[in-house]
């Protein structure tokens, strides 16, 4: 069966490297639960900067996830990466089924966490023009 992904809007110019990647991988792990154990034939992933920080909500039609279900690596390691970097992850399933997983983390590299960056705080250099880049 077939996975229909939308994406939908922009990522600041600047984002923190360590931010960028608990992003990707979150939303990555995301994608991969949602094919592999919920049998979700639709995802959508909105992307929204406001502030200081990006929110990331990513939703699916697929079985959802029961109240007393424990949780595996893919959603601990998610819930740890947004940790990691001073956000936070929440994950719910709506009654009408499917799983909704919110994550909002910081824009501000003081704030992100130093896992991914250069140890001396040196802002590291990003071939993308200072524009904003879209996500299509």
């Amino acid at each position: 069966a077939s996975q229909a992904v939308e994406v939908r809007g922009t990522l600041p110019a600047a984002v923190p490297p360590a931010v960028e990647v608990a992003a990707y991988r979150i939303v990555a792990e995301a994608l991969t639960n949602a094919r592999r154990h919920a049998g979700a034939r639709r995802v959508v992933v909105d992307l929204a900067a406001s502030g200081d920080a990006l929110a990331i909500d990513i939703e699916d039609d697929g079985v959802g996830i029961a109240r007393d279900a424990v949780g595996g690596v893919g959603l601990r390691s998610m819930r740890e990466r947004a940790e990691e970097v001073g956000g936070a992850l929440e994950l719910s399933s709506p009654p009408g089924g499917g799983a909704r997983i919110l994550v909002r983390l910081p824009l501000r590299a003081e704030s992100a966490g130093s896992a991914e960056s250069d140890p001396a705080g040196h802002e590291s250099a990003d071939p993308e023009p200072a524009e904003e880049r879209h996500v299509r």
